[in-house]
């Protein structure tokens, strides 16, 4: 069996150049007529959905889906831009904050169609005159949220170095922000929460701006963050000889009458730590039933973490 290249090799030479020119000619004239067909000027007519945003955050859209139909005059390199948009992409974004809109009557808004016309124009990259709508105006219908006012919670996650703690309580600013949703949902929300603040391996105070968590779209917000502070403080270890307090209803005596209170406090605070700041007490109901009783804490500062009490137990003595 012959190979190709034996068969090109036997094609005269001459024929050979003929055929390469007749390939070079019908090439260069192909593209030149397609040059010439997409620099002609096409008339379309085309459909695109409308996605509102930045609508008020009072305020939610309840019409469906606004479609908007209308035709340009563009040029073949335009129409097939325009024809290679799969038409689930076919959809312009009107921002309502851009867009001078007036109520028509209930919850029916309208605005010009000139400025969807502005729009498709960028996108299609024609002149705003070669684009005509089908409508005057375009209408919308948009209602008022309910709103009420809550608190708001951080939610972190924060891992610290040893020997370093948050101090107090983190501040955030606003400690409330008004929320907008649908009375069924805004009816059972009682507080907002950020979203997760997560570090670790901190030694210093944590100034972050947080996004709310807005129940993935359920609800709205007057303030989309706020500011967290934590103040974060090195801890140090120390032991703080307690005595047991008793209420004087028990009419008991315990041994020993103080225990030592191992703590974390924040160096900071050191120097004004005291045996009055921290109250160690019985377990009250044991009495009578037990031979040596627990030891709670009942009172101690938030900036002061108890690491153990020893003894764990006392022994009593009933007093008559």
């Amino acid at each position: 069996m012959k190979k190709p290249n034996d068969i090109i090799n036997k094609v005269p030479q001459e024929k050979r150049r003929r055929f390469l020119t007749f390939i070079v000619f019908l090439l260069f004239s192909t593209s030149l007529w397609l040059l010439i067909k997409l620099s002609k000027d096409y008339s379309t007519h085309s459909t695109f959905a409308i996605n509102y945003r930045d609508v008020p955050v009072d305020k939610c859209i309840t019409s469906d889906t606004t479609l908007v139909n209308f035709s340009f005059v563009a040029d073949g390199f335009a129409t097939l831009r325009h024809n290679l948009i799969h038409k689930s992409d076919r959809v312009i974004n009107i921002s309502l904050s851009e867009v001078p809109y007036h109520k028509e009557n209930g919850s029916t808004y309208s605005f010009s169609s000139q400025y969807v016309a502005e729009k498709l124009a960028l996108l299609l990259s024609v002149n705003t005159s070669n684009i005509s709508m089908n409508e005057a105006s375009i209408l919308f219908d948009m209602e008022p949220l309910k709103a009420k006012k809550v608190a708001v919670a951080l939610r972190s996650e924060i891992d610290t170095q040893r020997q370093y703690a948050i101090y107090g309580t983190p501040t955030l600013t606003p400690e409330t922000i008004t929320v907008y949703g649908p009375s069924q949902i805004i009816d059972t929300i009682t507080m907002v929460y950020t979203q997760k603040l997560k570090k670790s391996g901190v030694s210093e105070n944590i100034n972050e701006t947080i996004a709310i968590d807005c129940l993935n779209g359920q609800i709205k917000t007057d303030s989309a963050n706020v500011k967290a502070s934590i103040r974060i403080e090195k801890f140090t270890e120390t032991s703080i000889e307690v005595p047991v307090s008793l209420s004087q209803k028990t009419g008991i005596r315990v041994l020993p009458e103080t225990v030592a209170v191992k703590c974390m406090v924040p160096l900071c605070d050191f120097n004004n730590v005291n045996p009055d700041m921290i109250e160690i007490g019985i377990d009250e109901a044991q009495i009578g039933k037990d031979k040596i009783l627990d030891l709670i804490v009942k009172k101690k500062p938030d900036n002061i973490e108890i690491k153990s009490i020893k003894p764990k137990q006392v022994e009593y003595l009933i007093v008559k």
